[in-house]
């Protein structure tokens, strides 16, 4: 990951980061009173802050002290809580959370599975996973400039399906998997962790 890059976007990522309507609508509708949520790739905090009112406590995670600094300068509810994570370490026990939700940032890590496993380490039996990726590889009119700029940074070319079959391989079944809004570049999953057996 280009910690200089996102640390220097920090700045002005409020900007940037519009929170989608539908998406908060969709994941709200996997919140109750009593849930236990962490939000990995939280940014400066736009949608914990919009989550927060609706469950227990939030745990709102960045890779990035700036990003995080910003995030904590905001008012907030006392439920939710900014820290510095590495999504592949996270610091939390085993099945802290009834949810889990990364908006964009699968596709940015370094270690996916990595990343996945930890996400499933942290759910509780039956937990809901909510992620966001982008479609880059099925969208034909995403100029050839964008996707050499996007491999030189390492960001993660997948089709959806590769996403779908890693989440189906660490453990979860997929019930959900739809683009964000008409004409979008990112799909929006909902998978729920399963046993293996």
């Amino acid at each position: 990951m280009k910690v200089g890059f996102w640390n220097r976007l920090a700045k002005n990522f409020d900007q940037q980061d519009v929170v989608d309507p539908a998406i908060v609508t969709l994941i709200k509708a996997h919140l109750e009173k009593e849930s236990q949520v962490l939000e990995i790739g939280a940014g400066t905090g736009n949608l914990a802050l919009q989550l927060a009112p609706f469950c227990q406590s939030l745990e709102a995670s960045d890779f990035l002290p700036d990003m995080v600094a910003k995030a904590q300068e905001k008012a907030h509810p006392g439920n939710l809580r900014f820290s510095i994570q590495d999504g592949a370490q996270l610091s939390f026990g085993s099945e802290s959370f009834d949810v889990v939700v990364g908006m964009n940032v699968l596709h940015v890590v370094s270690d996916i599975e990595q990343v996945v496993t930890e996400l499933s380490r942290v759910l509780r039996p039956e937990g809901v996973l909510i992620i966001q990726v982008p479609t880059f590889k099925e969208q034909q009119f995403v100029s050839i400039i964008t996707r050499m700029t996007m491999q030189m940074m390492k960001f993660r070319l997948w089709p959806v399906a590769s996403y779908e079959n890693l989440l189906k391989d660490k453990g979860f079944m997929i019930e959900l998997s739809q683009e964000t809004r008409s004409g979008s570049l990112s799909v929006v999953m909902i998978a729920k962790k399963i046993s293996l057996i």
